[in-house]
């Protein structure tokens, strides 16, 4: 299987990158499909390459490059080590709160969401409220999010 996953690639010798030339999911990725099943590309590389993934662990791309399947530029990692690494790579938005362009919320309405925790309101009915996601309240409660500057 792995030596048909190189024959749909195409070295690039610039980058050492083997770049799937094949059908592409929505986030760029390459996808392979073979007797009804279907592959992240890259995932099936490193998995024929080094062997299982252990379930929640994420293949990683070194090159940033979401259509190498280049095993030697795969590592797998948490999605806490992949957001880690695209964010000391430049490759995430890290504006937080307000500054983040699609924040629902504001530091206004965040101190009221604290206040109404600390009353004993529930999280999903102050959600409601704010029209937001039951998550996105515990993230203000357990302060995963809107931190303090």
């Amino acid at each position: 299987m792995l030596s048909q996953l190189t024959q749909l690639s195409k070295l690039n010798p610039e980058t050492g990158c083997i770049e799937w030339q094949g059908k592409l999911n929505a986030a760029g990725y390459g996808m392979y499909y073979e007797l009804g099943e279907t592959y992240i590309a890259s995932r099936l590389s490193y998995e024929l390459t080094y062997g299982p993934i252990h379930k929640g662990l994420h293949v990683c791309h070194r090159c940033d490059n979401r259509r190498c399947i280049n095993p030697n530029h795969l590592f797998v990692g948490t999605p806490k080590e992949n957001t880690d690494d695209a964010i000391r790579k430049g490759r995430r938005n890290t504006q937080q709160g307000e500054r983040n362009g699609n924040a629902k919320l504001n530091w206004e309405k965040v101190r009221e969401i604290r206040a109404k925790l600390r009353i004993g309101i529930k999280p999903n009915e102050i959600a409601k409220l704010y029209a937001v996601s039951t998550s996105c309240i515990e993230n203000i409660l357990y302060n995963n999010t809107w931190k303090e500057e």
